[in-house]
């Protein structure tokens, strides 16, 4: 009876574990792994601004600025030829479930045989998706619905639509056009080059450094040999059965096929991602979050820098809402990478330890599903708010349609706390004059300005110069302007003065040759950058302001210890010309050469010049007040107030005109000047 005994309990089991795995097939799973990294569809993880939106009483909306990733789109050329070289997988797949090899569900071999391949998610490479179209619609569709008073009449310069490079990203548009309006709108053509949506595809530092360097990588192909991904591996190929031994990229290639083969729009879900249990999908969503982790976020420092581009025009576009210079409508269509170094400048979904290929959190804040689904996005309403008779803003945040509490309390910011927060970015991407249409035509490329230097190199003195260093070097070649400039720049780029190693070039100039050569640098500086040019003044107040507002923010008890900006010799001249220092009584020319001028850039913009402010808070008769000294090159500057110490007062009265600075006349080149 023993053995009888055994045999029916075998039975029993057996019995149990066939009806037990039938009932967890993905062709009738009621809640199937929907999340799949960057290319998980919208509808997985967005909300809905209609049922989202924040309603704050006695406010109503008058501006809103939106950047949003292009909707689902095909694969690009090398994911696509991994996929099709994985599509031979699934005759293995089949082949071993008949054999009695696999684990698979009839119904879902059955459904993998059957799936057609659909040539255009492999012949139109990036292409934007049928259903990428529609995610986008959607959204202009919404969004109109929740905001339909102030976006129900959308006049010519009360919107902005601009695309980042990128057919797919392109094509999107017209959806968010017909979701918004009925009308035909004006859509910005794309820059290639820089612009706010994609600024990094134009610097090298980043697409060799980081996006092309196999290093930026490394943590993602740890954790590929790390014991978790591993025992995935393993796991998918005993449940197919298949002799094939896969490697990493075929699991890539498999996992691909499963999400860019979803259709959320009816939520079938792929036959793909049967080959997936829910406990394989984690570790390979981790994979990628690895890889954009470093990429595109946190794990590079640079990538914060570029996500402080875009979020310098929301500030600015808000700034001009304010003094109603207003757009209702301000949207940036982009990609997964540019709404990840936002995030990364805003310093949300940060969490306390790096991710590393050593641990999983299953709990971590960075993941790219969430954050950088198809179509994510980040919206930004301004809202002017009447309270007591007074006039005051208050700025909401979503994300992918859900209020982002974690900006602010409760997800409304007090202008105040925007402009702390926001206004700084403004200074730490480009300098103002950089990115000012109006100054590269009109000053920095203009060959008018630099008149008075040309003048001064057909001067009497520059020509003695030039003779004396042609006798003294002894020798036939007739030395031209741009030869002596070129000697010039090899004594003073050759130059250590770190070691008082002097150039052996320097040799070929006297002190009175070098004094001549360099006024004449001194005039381009004075014309490009300073006093000879009007408009310089006005890009020196930017930054000024910028100091205004960070210490009169720290007299409030809030603000910061330390704010450092990084910038150019250009920067430092303007900021000169706006406070009245090193100004001549009478403007530097080409006809002649005042020795005891007080503009001299060996002086003012040497390499490393600094300006340096110190708010001091003083205890005076039982009260408390503050001052402000100022450093140029480490040294006290005097000439700015009396002993070089400013009094609050006399701080705010000569700095607090230049926070409302504006450069609005930069976007083309008019004469303003």
């Amino acid at each position: 009876m023993y053995p009888i005994n055994i045999k029916i309990v075998f039975l029993i089991s057996f019995y149990v574990f066939t009806v037990g795995t039938s009932m967890n097939c993905y062709w009738n799973s009621e809640c199937v792994y929907k999340y799949f990294s960057s290319k998980t569809p919208y509808n997985s993880v967005r909300g809905d601004i209609r049922d989202s939106k924040v309603k704050l009483k006695g406010c109503e909306p008058v501006s809103i600025w939106t950047l949003i990733r292009h909707g689902k789109r095909n694969p690009g050329i090398d994911y696509s030829k991994m996929m099709l070289e994985a599509l031979t997988i699934r005759d293995y797949v089949v082949e071993s479930y008949l054999r009695g090899n696999s684990s698979l569900c009839a119904q879902d071999v059955e459904n993998l045989r059957n799936w057609e391949v659909d040539t255009k998610l492999f012949e139109n490479t990036h292409g934007l998706t049928n259903e990428g179209y529609q995610e986008i619609l959607g959204i202009g569709r919404r969004l109109k619905e929740a905001y339909s008073e102030l976006l129900s009449d959308l006049e010519d310069g009360s919107y902005s639509l601009r695309p980042a490079f990128g057919h797919w990203v392109e094509d999107g548009v017209e959806g968010f056009v017909r979701g918004v309006t009925n009308k035909t709108l004006l859509v910005e053509k794309s820059d290639p080059q820089y612009d706010i949506m994609a600024p990094y595809e134009a610097c090298p530092k980043y697409m060799l450094g980081v996006k092309n360097n196999p290093a930026t990588y490394n943590e993602a192909e740890k954790y590929e040999n790390s014991p978790e991904y591993i025992a995935t591996k393993q796991r998918i190929q005993k449940r197919l059965g298949i002799q094939y031994v896969l490697t990493n990229k075929n699991i890539t290639a498999l996992y691909d096929l499963c999400r860019y083969t979803w259709p959320a729009t009816d939520n079938k879900g792929s036959p793909w991602c049967a080959l997936f249990t829910k406990e394989d999908l984690y570790p390979i969503e981790y994979h990628s979050d690895l890889r954009h982790y470093y990429r595109n976020g946190y794990g590079t420092p640079i990538n914060e820098k570029f996500g402080q581009i875009p979020m310098a025009d929301l500030y600015k576009t808000f700034s001009n809402a304010k003094t109603n210079n207003s757009r209702k409508l301000t949207s940036y269509f982009t990609h997964a990478t540019m709404i990840d170094m936002v995030y990364t400048a805003l310093g949300l979904f940060k969490d306390k330890m790096p991710l590393t290929s050593v641990h999983r959190d299953p709990n971590r804040k960075w993941r790219s599903t969430m954050m950088a689904s198809c179509a994510a996005n980040i919206i930004a309403v301004l809202n002017r708010c009447s309270t007591h008779n007074k006039e005051d803003y208050k700025i909401v945040f979503y994300s992918n349609e859900e209020p982002l509490t974690s900006i602010c309390e409760d997800g409304v910011c007090s202008w105040q706390k925007f402009e702390n927060k926001f206004k700084p970015f403004i200074f730490s991407c480009r300098p103002p004059y950089a990115t000012c249409g109006y100054y590269q035509d009109k000053v920095q490329h203009n060959p008018n300005v630099y008149a008075e230097s040309e003048k001064y190199l057909r001067s009497s003195e520059f020509l003695a110069t030039k003779d004396r260093i042609q006798r003294r070097s002894g020798i036939e070649l007739s030395l031209t302007e741009e030869n002596i400039t070129a000697l010039y720049d090899l004594c003073r780029y050759t130059w250590s003065a770190v070691d008082c190693q002097i150039s052996p070039w320097c040799a070929l100039f006297t002190k009175d040759d070098l004094e001549v050569l360099e006024y004449a640098q001194d005039l381009r500086h004075y014309y490009r950058n300073s006093y000879g040019t009007a408009v310089n003044e006005v890009f020196g107040k930017v930054p000024l302001g910028d100091l205004f507002t960070s210490f009169e923010n720290v007299s409030k008890g809030e603000g910061k210890k330390i704010v450092a900006y990084v910038t150019h010799a250009t920067m430092l001249d303007q900021i000169y010309s706006t406070l009245g220092l090193f100004k001549d009584s009478k403007p530097l020319t080409g006809a002649h050469r005042d020795r005891d001028r007080k503009f001299r850039t060996s002086k003012i913009s040497v390499f490393s010049a600094n300006l340096v402010a110190v708010l001091n808070r003083c205890a005076k008769e039982g009260s408390e007040e503050y001052n402000v000294v100022f450093y140029l090159n480490e040294e006290p500057i005097r000439s700015i107030c009396e002993e070089g110490v400013c009094s609050w007062e006399d701080f705010d009265k000569r700095l607090r005109p230049f926070v409302n600075a504006t450069i609005d006349f930069c976007g083309e080149a008019t004469e303003h000047y």
